[in-house]
């Protein structure tokens, strides 16, 4: 924790999507077609006790399960994401302006811009899976009352593979754009995420490893050679997330995590279509 991405992006045009319109358009192939209301401007102006917060890739796995706090506008440009996590999400949050949508892609400066300029947020939590953090994402919060920004990036501080390079060039980046801004900087470093949420409203289906002793079935497992690029082992060590933020995890044991998400997965045995 520090206080002081994948894939190439594919530009889109920026849309803000009404939730009305989410059981409409069930087929991928369809996403580039979807047409909403314009919902942008929502939080012109901060209301006094609320903090608004952007989520970038906040259909995500990660991102979605992030979104279960705090009054959000959400983006992704559904290229790994997925709207069943999105229409849950407001399902959980009724109420107007709580939570919205906006089908958008951060590799289009103009688009960033337009965010920021028609919205006021307090803070950004970067979750969005692009291979860098550029000139798109970052001069943007320079003009803007932006009080703070948590980049989600990679455990390993010596990177052997492009995408821990990336995270770590976007993070000496963000330390650098820090020495000269008054903005809250924090860098989130966690390992591979398992489990759903306890309550059950958002998960993802779980991968075999472990699950035989966690769901009392017996999975069959091709074991494969390591990828390029893994590392052969990575041993975490929080405890200055402890002594900063005075933070623990409650989650800690594996078959614990993993039968929290088999739950999940037994009831949406399709995923966020069976919902």
């Amino acid at each position: 924790m520090l206080n002081s991405s994948r894939g190439r992006s594919q530009t889109r045009s920026t849309r803000a999507m009404p939730f009305a319109a989410v059981e409409q358009h069930p087929d991928p192939k369809r996403k580039s077609n979807l047409v909403g209301k314009v919902l942008m401007a929502v939080f012109s102006q901060h209301e006094e006790g609320v903090t608004h917060v952007l989520v970038t890739g906040g259909a995500g796995y990660i991102g979605s399960h992030a979104a279960l706090k705090e009054w959000l506008l959400l983006q992704d440009n559904l290229s790994r994401g997925n709207m069943g996590a999105v229409k849950v999400l407001q399902e959980l949050f009724p109420e107007p302006g709580r939570l919205q949508f906006i089908y958008a892609d951060l590799g289009d400066a103009e688009v960033v811009d337009k965010i920021f300029s028609e919205n006021a947020f307090n803070a950004v939590m970067h979750f969005a899976a692009v291979a860098y953090v550029g000139e798109s994402t970052m001069d943007p919060l320079r003009g803007y009352s932006l009080r703070q920004l948590t980049f989600v990036s990679e455990p390993t501080q010596a990177p052997i593979n492009p995408y821990g390079k990336a995270k770590k060039m976007a993070e000496d980046m963000i330390l650098d754009f820090s020495k000269n801004s008054d903005m809250a900087i924090m860098i989130v470093r966690y390992f591979n995420v398992i489990g759903s949420d306890p309550e059950g409203r958002l998960g993802k289906a779980p991968r075999p490893e472990a699950c035989k002793k966690a769901t009392g079935a017996d999975i069959k497992v091709d074991y494969l050679p390591r990828r390029p690029g893994d590392y052969a082992e990575v041993f975490s060590d929080p405890p200055k997330i402890k002594q900063e933020l005075n933070w623990t995890a409650r989650y800690t044991d594996l078959v614990e995590s993993l039968q929290i998400a088999w739950r999940w997965q037994k009831e949406h045995r399709a995923g966020y279509s069976s919902s």
